[in-house]
């Protein structure tokens, strides 16, 4: 027992109103009220107990043990061996040990909260193996200790720490109450080869000669294959022989492309126990000479632009059929142009993937027009269209023609085969559907769906509620075989009686038909100005059949195997019949906004046509033809640039405008605006790997104007996915910032930002390598006798040693100053309700006279009880005696 305050002199004054209440109350004592004194007694001394910080002092006599066990990768092996040592351990604790688990990685769970009654069966917990963080996991125990405990830590590893650092917490607990344990686990012999390191140039030039030298750490003699990857295509293989240590081997290699190479090593031994570490990546910045994509259907088409900017970029053309669908084919090149090329021969993944290289890498992407382009060429509603700043929607003029258009589309048996549970029927009613999308009010539509009868779904109808139109087309279900010429001809017949300028069939079949006795019916058509475009769905349909109709119906043929094509071929189709979107016009282009894209250009020639689009409202507008439609137009989107010029670029609608210097000065502009300069030179970008986390640091003197308190930024993972970074204002000119990386390789990092009125982009990237725990080459392993030196603590060889090693004594104090105030108020309160009361005076009446009563009970000398006085009697014999 003791006290907080240290007692003087003046702490006795205290009492006095202790003996002042004894006095002040003694008269009480005649009175049968002795017990308010007994309040105010209490309530005082309790009072001086709280001021003066009354304490329990105790010593602990029980025991806390926590285990603090490691389960990172480098000790997966030897789970089982942890788990049997932690089991025989208890079996030596008793009645005054109380147990808790902790198991850690790169992170610390609770395998079991501390308590004297535990059942240990394994671990259950699941923790980040890639990492040891043996220091978080030491002060994470630390921190679980109850009071009135002795404490003992037993720290299970094998001393590979390789996050944060545990020395300063282990030189922490010499001279502190706390007992600590070591139990190491030994790793013992094994065959173990790892990639140290790739050394790769920081930069090159394009087409310049460059080592890849490799770090092929091995603890054992064995043979392997070394493979070297460039942006994940192999470009050198190996058979090579190790020797014990570090061996070091050279691969050379000529970069062809611009921008970021990445290169990947891969060694394949025939001994190894760990395969994670056999995988590493470094990465080079190409220079000079950008590259750019052109993108064709027709060979013939863009010779005008390779020619044109040969001196200012590097042009490698690519046809359609041979586009690769994946983010790693399109990373190498500032730029992509698309050639007068049609949606339908460009996958849905590919445009993706285009999308996300403009709006998180900053790519450029300029697209021509032509026939094959924007409406016509099947953007409506695609990535594609999401990216350019027009729409291809347009507004209907005075002058466009009406059309009346027959969809025929084949619901045999056959079209209920698909591909991903998604039928081919299935895709033709949502074609049928986006065809209606770019119908216009005065627009007629009928629609027949046909297998070996011809059922009318939609009979010829004013397109004025296409809401109403698209759910009927929705109701197509499929049917028996496939009988094509009776549909064609009450789709004629339909026509013919139609009173509409245009007149169009789209046709829709993936299987065999009539093969004759079709001529009539084509010179009918003819006859009348009736079109029609087939699209044969897969090898199997009769695809002679289709073609010669499409060629003698005046319309385009589509094979298409690629099922999702069929809604951009409708669509397209509807652009094309319609004859809304192709303008030829001779026309002189009027200037609209300010652009860069203009600069240096006082006037422009004429054009003879272009392809009509719809400006986007966040747009730039720079040129416009005399119907107010787009013919140059410019946007920002994400961190790149896009540009569409809706006439073309190899003479159709453009001859004029080749030959004069502006055209030759526009598109040079284009191209400088659309690419945007490195700005690296101004910028200072760090990048760095450190505790599990990939960091960047931009700084720069201009940056202190900036004004910002973060910056915007996208990584791109070797997988090929996009996620957001934001570098956040750390000091003036600098901004940094940091994500986790979901796996190994080099992650392209993108930022963007506002300089002088321009987005400006910095690009750069960080090699994340595989985990520091798979790092058998340099890591050195606290060691037991280390950890012991360290931290004064003991080494454990065996189970039983555990809880037989000495625990400092821990002595400490229990507070009783609360319960001192707590009993003072309730004496204070007692004694209040006590005088506000009867209570109490009638009970010490009653106690009084009970105690009366029993002294004056006499017993006479015959031995028999006298009664004793009555209450009553007594207060006349009192009354009496004051009045003598």
């Amino acid at each position: 027992m003791g006290f907080s305050q240290t007692l003087h002199l003046y702490h006795l004054l205290l009492l006095l109103p202790l003996f002042i209440t004894i006095v002040i109350y003694a008269r009480y004592l005649k009175h049968n009220r002795r017990i308010f004194v007994v309040f105010r007694m209490v309530s005082i001394v309790f009072l001086i107990l709280f001021l003066l910080g009354l304490q329990f002092n105790y010593s602990a006599k029980k025991t806390m043990t926590i285990f603090v066990a490691d389960l990172s990768a480098s000790t997966g092996y030897k789970v089982d061996e942890i788990e049997d040592f932690i089991t025989d351990s208890m079996a030596y604790a008793d009645e005054k040990d109380a147990v808790g688990i902790l198991t850690f990685g790169g992170d610390t769970q609770v395998n079991n909260s501390p308590d004297e009654v535990i059942h240990f069966d394994g671990f259950e917990t699941v923790v980040n193996r890639d990492f040891t963080n043996i220091s978080s996991a030491l002060i994470y125990a630390d921190a679980l200790f109850e009071t009135g405990y002795k404490k003992r830590i037993v720290l299970i590893t094998d001393g590979y720490e390789n996050v944060g650092d545990s020395t300063e917490f282990l030189k922490s607990v010499v001279g502190k109450d706390l007992g600590f344990v070591i139990k190491t686990i030994d790793m013992g012999e094994f065959a173990e080869v790892q990639i140290s390191d790739v050394h790769v140039p920081t930069e090159v030039s394009e087409n310049q000669k460059l080592d890849v030298s490799v770090d092929v750490y091995s603890n054992v003699e064995t043979d392997g294959v070394i493979q070297v990857y460039a942006n994940n295509e192999v470009t050198f293989t190996k058979e090579v022989s190790l020797e014990i240590g570090m061996n070091q081997f050279v691969y050379g290699d000529q970069v062809d492309g611009l921008g970021l190479v990445s290169y990947t090593v891969e060694i394949i031994p025939e001994l190894d126990t760990f395969s994670d570490n056999n995988r590493l990546s470094a990465f080079t910045k190409v220079s000079n000479k950008p590259y750019v994509l052109m993108v064709y259907d027709d060979a013939s088409k863009g010779d005008y632009l390779v020619t044109l900017l040969s001196d200012y970029v590097t042009i490698e053309r690519m046809h359609t059929d041979n586009l690769v669908e994946n983010t790693e084919s399109l990373i190498g090149y500032v730029g992509v142009i698309l050639v007068d090329v049609s949606a339908e021969h460009m996958s849905e993944d590919f445009m993706t993937h285009l999308q996300e290289l403009v709006q998180y890498q900053g790519k450029g992407l300029l697209v021509t027009g032509g026939d094959n382009s924007y409406g016509p060429g099947g953007y409506f509603e695609t990535p594609l269209e999401a990216i350019l700043p027009v729409d291809m929607t347009i507004e209907p003029k005075e002058e466009t023609p009406n059309l009346g258009l027959v969809l025929v589309i084949d619901k045999s048996g056959s079209m209920t085969a698909g591909q991903y549970g998604v039928s081919k029927l299935e895709l033709a009613k949502e074609a049928a559907i986006r065809g209606t999308e770019v119908l216009e009010e005065n627009d007629q539509l009928g629609v027949i769906a046909f297998d070996d009868t011809v059922k009318w779904v939609i009979e010829m109808t004013q397109v004025d509620d296409k809401a109403a139109l698209q759910d009927i087309i929705a109701t197509i279900v499929p049917g028996g075989g496939t009988t094509i010429k009776p549909s064609l001809q009450a789709a004629v017949e339909a026509l013919v009686e139609t009173d509409t300028k245009l007149k169009h069939i789209i046709l829709l079949t993936d299987g065999q038909a009539e093969q004759t006795g079709y001529d009539m019916l084509l010179d009918q058509m003819a006859a009348s100005d009736i079109t029609i475009s087939t699209v044969a769905v897969g090898v199997g349909s009769d695809q002679n059949l289709l073609k010669m109709l499409a060629e003698r119906g005046n319309g385009r043929y589509y094979l298409t195997d690629e099922f999702s094509n069929i809604p951009t071929i409708f669509a397209k189709e509807a652009f094309i019949a319609g004859e809304k979107y192709l303008n030829n016009i001779i026309f002189t282009p009027i200037y609209q906004d300010y652009s860069d894209i203009m600069s240096g250009i006082t006037t422009v020639p004429t054009l003879d046509g272009y392809v009509s689009t719809k400006i986007k409202p966040l747009a730039k507008l720079i040129l416009k033809s005399t119907e107010e439609d787009p013919i140059l137009a410019s946007w920002q989107y994400g961190l790149g640039r896009t540009v569409a010029w809706t006439s073309d670029v190899d003479g159709l609608w453009s001859t004029n405008w080749l030959n004069h210097p502006a055209g030759t000065q526009m598109f040079q502009n284009i191209f400088g605006w659309m690419i945007q300069s490195d700005i690296n030179r101004t910028y200072d970008v760090a990048t760095s790997y450190k505790d599990g986390l990939g960091q960047i640091k931009i700084s720069g003197e201009e940056l202190l104007n900036l004004n910002v308190d973060y910056i915007d930024g996208t990584i791109l993972s070797p997988e090929g996915t996009f996620s957001e970074i934001q570098l956040e204002a750390t000091a003036p000119g600098q901004y940094e910032g940091s994500f986790e990386p979901s796996g190994e390789g080099v992650y392209l990092v993108e930022a963007s930002m506002v300089v002088s009125g321009e987005t400006v982009n910095i690009s750069n990237g960080i090699m994340i390598g595989y985990s520091p725990e798979y790092d058998f080459s340099l890591q050195y392993p606290l060691t037991a006798d280390k950890i012991a030196l360290l931290s004064g603590g003991v080494i454990a060889t065996k189970p039983s040693e555990v809880f037989s090693s000495k625990v400092p004594s821990v002595s400490g104090t229990y507070d009783l100053s609360q319960l001192c105030l707590w009993i003072t108020l309730i004496a204070f309160l007692l004694e209040i309700i006590f005088r506000k009361t009867s209570i109490l005076y009638k009970a010490s009446q009653v106690i009084h006279h009970t105690i009366e009563n029993r002294k004056n009970r006499t017993i006479d000398n015959t031995g028999v009880t006298t009664k004793p006085k009555s209450h009553a009697t007594d207060l006349l014999a009192r009354k009496k005696k004051r009045r003598d």
